[in-house]
């Protein structure tokens, strides 16, 4: 008994994690429409709803007496999560990287909070993901930038829940354990989410994703309309959360036609149909989005990207990326951002995939597989292959466990042929364990960008509480209508969300040449120099303390700030 509670009680986290999301964003909408605003009454009501609806299902749909609990499963969900936490850790307030997304993401979920959203602003690329953080940011704690990706981290963890589910209801519950050790060194979709760009649109669509095909599996498996009826409004969520998930739409139809072809059943096409014919109610509620549909189609699905034929440059850097980029700029960039062990896992797929086919495996198993070709073939036909092969990594996770699953249950059915003792067998085995996990850990690349990162926690630290603090003595000792100017530290273009200071601009410049790039510097204008910052022959900190047209006011370990002198 005790077992098998724990095993509901995984698949009642995947539903109050997929619900609760699905619940608010939709609950956002009507609220927006309604009152033009969004609040986290809605986050509120949409996880109160979510619980709700997650105990009916398990009274009246779950099925008792099966158990799924792994204790390996557990112990490689907190090892993920510790990754994640800790790497998160290294960038407490600020991101690693200079990237818009944080920024967009904060001002126009803002204008969804703050009541000044149009239906224009809905009406965009990812609403979805503007109306969920909209009702986190009417929570009014934190600043924006820390309340906005502690959610996002907050989500990246719950995600892992989703992995193991949909592969261990798609594969079985070996498949879920080894889904959830590639996802450790093959996943860096969470890094790029929360430490590196912003991903936050594509990471809320690949979660509904997940959640939609944990749905259509136990529809397709248990019969049960009640999942039938949630994956309805979860198709819409997805698509609203980011284009790319058009793909695991295709993916599904492709797979339901296959299963009707090689299974003569029509239970996933019925399935498809269903799930697509809301679609047809978008343009006609909302006609503005035509436009919008018209130009997605143009703009992103026809628009072809001619490949250079040219003659190969090997790079003694990295030759494998420079061939692999004029055969395929998904593998390419697979190659770049997961490594090598990205890189064959996703040639393994692409290949198994075609096997099973041949060998008509059921259309369910095979939408993984769908979806990861929909993106290598779109990825021939847009500038931004590089997302795609991010947003492949979950594909590739999912039918790398039934792969890998297929491979190691063959060889420990050739250990146990041997005729060797008990105690030997079972050294091999946990060898090839522990092999695996070393080849793993030595051909991703997410291992060096952890270990870069973990190197730097001091130098990290000392830069962005550096920051923060600077910040802290403007808001306290400068007048609302102040501007700041950074010298090469972008972390202040945040200022006008966390203190309320206009940020003009971040250059690297010295005094002479700001003062010709930007017309007016007035006493009202401060510039916040990066201490370390310097040419071939000073530190530009040392520059402007000798211009007596900029006084100096404060300085700490990291920033100096400076103002323009009355005199």
């Amino acid at each position: 008994m005790k077992t098998m509670k724990l095993s509901l009680h995984c698949e009642d986290a995947v539903n109050v994690i997929g619900l609760t999301l699905v619940l608010t964003i939709i609950i956002s909408a009507i609220e927006f429409a309604v009152i033009n605003k969004v609040s986290y009454t809605s986050l509120i009501t949409g996880l109160t709803l979510s619980i709700i609806i997650t105990y009916y299902v398990r009274k009246h749909y779950g099925k008792h007496g099966v158990s799924n609990y792994s204790k390996l499963g557990l112990v490689l969900v907190l090892i993920y999560v510790l990754i994640i936490v800790s790497t998160y850790y290294v960038y407490p307030i600020f991101p690693a990287n200079r990237s818009g997304d944080f920024l967009v993401y904060i001002k126009d979920s803002l204008k969804f909070a703050t009541g000044e959203a149009t239906l224009k602003d809905l009406v965009t690329l990812h609403p979805a993901i503007y109306l969920l953080l909209g009702t986190i940011l009417s929570l009014n704690i934190l600043n924006p930038l820390v309340l906005t990706r502690f959610f996002m981290l907050i989500l990246t963890m719950l995600s892992i829940f989703l992995i193991y589910e949909v592969s261990m209801k798609f594969y079985g519950k070996f498949a879920g354990e080894l889904a959830l050790l590639l996802s450790i060194f093959i996943n860096i979709f969470w890094y790029y989410t929360v430490i590196i760009t912003g991903l936050y649109a594509n990471f809320l669509g690949l979660m509904m994703a997940l959640y939609l095909l944990y749905l259509i599996s136990r529809y397709v498996k248990d019969n049960n309309r009640v999942y039938l009826i949630l994956a309805i409004p979860t198709t819409l969520v997805m698509l609203m959360s980011h284009e790319t998930t058009f793909a695991v739409l295709l993916a599904l139809w492709l797979s339901s036609i296959h299963h009707s072809i090689v299974k003569k059943n029509l239970t996933l096409i019925k399935t498809s149909a269903i799930l697509s014919a809301p679609l047809i109610l978008i343009p006609i509620l909302i006609p503005a989005s035509l436009k919008f549909i018209l130009n997605f189609i143009e703009n992103y699905i026809l628009k072809f990207k001619v490949m250079q034929i040219r003659v190969l440059l090997i790079s003694p850097v990295n030759p494998i990326y420079n061939i692999l980029k004029t055969i395929s700029p998904l593998l390419a960039n697979t190659y770049a951002s997961i490594g090598i062990s990205g890189l064959t896992l996703t040639l393994a797929c692409m290949i198994s995939g075609i096997v099973l086919t041949l060998k008509k495996q059921s259309g369910l198993q095979l939408i993984p597989w769908y979806w990861l070709i929909i993106l290598w073939i779109t990825s021939y036909f847009t500038t931004e292959f590089w997302r795609l092969a991010l947003n492949a990594t979950i594909p590739v996770i999912l039918f790398a466990s039934l792969i890998s699953k297929q491979v190691l249950l063959k060889i420990n059915i050739g250990i146990d042929k041997l005729n060797l003792k008990e105690h030997v067998r079972k050294i091999l085995k946990y060898e090839l364990v522990a092999f695996t996990i070393i080849l793993l850990f030595i051909t991703s690349n997410i291992t060096l960008a952890l270990i870069y990162n973990y190197s730097r926690i001091r130098e990290t630290h000392e830069l962005q509480y550096g920051v923060i603090e600077a910040m802290q003595w403007i808001k306290e000792n400068t007048p609302e209508n102040a501007k700041i100017i950074s010298i090469a530290r972008w972390h202040f273009m945040y200022a006008p969300y966390i203190i309320n200071r206009k940020h003009i601009g971040d250059y690297a410049l010295g005094p002479c040449q700001l003062r010709k790039y930007v017309r007016t510097i007035d006493n009202k204008t401060y510039i916040v120099i990066w201490n370390k910052i310097h040419n071939e022959t000073i530190y530009y900190v040392s520059l402007y303390e000798n211009d007596s047209s900029f006084k100096k006011l404060w300085y700490n370990d990291v920033i100096t700030i400076f103002t323009a002198s009355k005199g």
